[in-house]
């Protein structure tokens, strides 16, 4: 039943399918299934901890397009949802103008989820995501080695670079090319995801503490997906980047100043 929902978002397309059981029993039974899946999150959604699969996460993201000591891919996504509650409800209203959760993510070089924060509303700015979440503090603490690629919705950072919004030179031209074919894994991900389990792409329509655990399901079942090798669907669906650009007064000097260092070390030869 829970497989169904995931793959069409449908309710009715559940209960047609199975006509012993209500609604109701249907819905129980998502629930359930969810739950359980939401529960072995961190089990599946992870970094790699071993030296060795750390390295080979960074040689598969060079293959890419050359990008040196890539850890991981970040960004935001939308998934529609009904209006919580009235109180609180303009809090999920994302500047689409439906009610959404902001999904933040970071992925590896095959498009596996490596840590996903289901929890903010769709009104947070995607570097708010980032400044809230366990992420930001697993590499500040130098618990993770590498770096993220991240769009201009964040700031930039020692261990996160994002583009050169006006690049001057070749080589300023050389990173920015090489950045985002590298970070195109993750936009290519949230479309394929969404695609792969059609229930986030329709929206959901169920209460918010269930709609949090259908999307860590799904991207448990996602990593469990990729895992098992399954062939390449031709999913050539690629989210458009939304990005809110952070403002100047916003960016870290000190990242910045580490990104122009970054480029001439390994795009100037």
């Amino acid at each position: 039943m829970a497989l169904r929902f995931y793959a069409t978002g449908n309710y009715q397309a559940v209960t047609g399918d199975l006509r012993n059981f209500s609604q109701a029993t249907v819905c129980r039974s998502i629930k359930a299934v969810s739950i359980a899946l939401a529960e072995k999150l961190h089990n599946y959604v992870k970094f790699h901890t071993t030296i060795n699969d750390q390295r080979k996460n960074i040689r598969k993201f060079y293959q890419i397009a050359r990008f040196p000591n890539v850890a991981g891919c970040i960004d935001g996504t939308l998934i529609k949802i009904i209006c919580p509650a009235k109180q609180i409800g303009e809090m999920f209203r994302c500047r689409k103008g439906f009610f959404a959760l902001n999904i933040l993510a970071t992925v590896g070089p095959r498009g596996e989820f490596l840590f996903i924060d289901v929890r903010h509303p769709g009104s947070t700015h995607d570097n708010t995501c980032f400044d809230r979440s366990a992420l930001k503090l697993y590499f500040e603490q130098n618990q993770i080695k590498g770096l993220l690629l991240g769009d201009n919705g964040y700031g930039c950072k020692s261990y996160l670079l994002t583009p050169i919004l006006h690049p001057v030179n070749q080589f300023e031209r050389d990173y920015n090319k090489s950045h985002i074919m590298t970070r195109n894994v993750i936009e290519r991900t949230f479309g394929r995801w969404k695609r792969k389990f059609s229930c986030l792409k329709r929206g959901l329509l169920n209460k918010l503490d269930n709609t949090i655990a259908i999307i860590c399901a799904t991207a448990v079942l996602w990593n469990l997906y990729i895992d098992l090798n399954y062939p390449n669907e031709n999913f050539e669906d690629v989210e458009p980047e939304n990005a809110e650009y952070l403002d100047d007064d916003l960016r870290n000097m000190n990242g910045l100043d580490y990104r122009l260092d970054f480029i001439k070390k390994h795009f100037t030869n």
